[in-house]
């Protein structure tokens, strides 16, 4: 048995200088011939390259590689992207062989070749508002002491909920939850003050309330405070605002009109004189 050990082991040592051996005449070799790009135990080199020549000493053999020309063109089609992303006017944010860019991503032109294609990138929309949402998320987080982390998973995962969501209602991006930790004792304030807080931001068309339904012509945003909750203008409210507003407007140009209503007849005594917005309109009145 100590035979056999011992044969095994002067094998080894044999033959590993002769492997090596091929290596490194190989990458010797490699060095001092331009086209060779790279040294491989790979016959054919592998994917992008081909064989220039082999080193088939005793031991493993060995083979010096050099790019295919498909592999050359391709690197120029990139080349040529990469510079296109630095020197464009566009908002070219990366360069991709993936045809259409990849998930969140919009592909804005294309560099082709006699090798691989290459695609110029730049953020969709979804990406950009959803990264917004976030840094809004981490920016109230911040200086709010019951919020302990930011997710963009619906109910922040066990052990937490949400206290505060964060979208920009006017396009389509990822929702981002502010957390608190359930186990965790609130520090006061985070009620009343959080919420019109966060009803100021600029897309929040809301206010808050501390009933279980919002006032006439609002309704529940989902965005939830503890007790308070944020309640956004409905649709019809935002309309009639509108129509209201170009009411009172030509109202006070016009002498013969006496006020603004909501009311087709505009109410006893009064007659409509002019009409404003095709739903949920507003009409001028004048006295009879």
């Amino acid at each position: 048995m100590k035979r056999v050990i011992m044969a095994t082991i002067l094998v080894l040592m044999i033959s590993l200088p002769l492997y090596a051996g091929n290596k490194e005449e190989c990458e010797q070799w490699c060095r001092s011939n331009p086209g060779c790009e790279k040294c491989s135990e790979l016959v054919g080199c592998g994917s992008g390259y081909k064989s220039m020549k082999h080193f088939r000493g005793p031991g493993k053999n060995w083979h010096a590689c050099q790019k295919t020309a498909f592999r050359e063109a391709g690197e120029e089609n990139q080349k040529s992207c990469e510079e296109y992303c630095k020197q464009s006017w566009t908002d070219c944010g990366k360069c991709s062989d993936k045809l259409g860019c990849g998930q969140g991503w919009l592909q804005i032109r294309t560099f082709t070749g006699p090798g691989k294609n290459w695609y110029a990138c730049r953020e969709s929309s979804w990406t950009v508002h959803s990264r917004y949402n976030r840094n809004d998320c981490k920016e109230w987080c911040e200086k709010n002491p019951n919020c302990e982390k930011c997710s963009d998973t619906k109910g922040c995962g066990i052990g937490y909920e949400w206290i505060a969501h964060f979208d920009q209602r006017e396009v389509a991006a990822e929702r981002w939850y502010a957390c608190r930790n359930k186990n965790r004792k609130l520090d006061p304030p985070i009620n009343k003050a959080t919420c019109e807080a966060y009803c100021t931001q600029p897309w929040k068309w809301c206010i808050c309330t501390d009933k279980p339904t919002c006032p006439s012509g609002y309704k529940l945003s989902g965005d939830r405070f503890l007790e308070w909750r944020g309640c956004i203008e409905t649709s019809k409210k935002i309309v009639s605002d509108n129509n209201r507003d170009e009411c009172k407007e030509w109202c006070e140009k016009n002498e013969n009109c006496a006020k603004c209503s909501s009311f087709r007849g505009c109410g006893i005594g009064y007659t409509a004189l002019k009409e404003f917005g095709m739903i949920h309109k507003w009409f001028s009145c004048k006295k009879r």
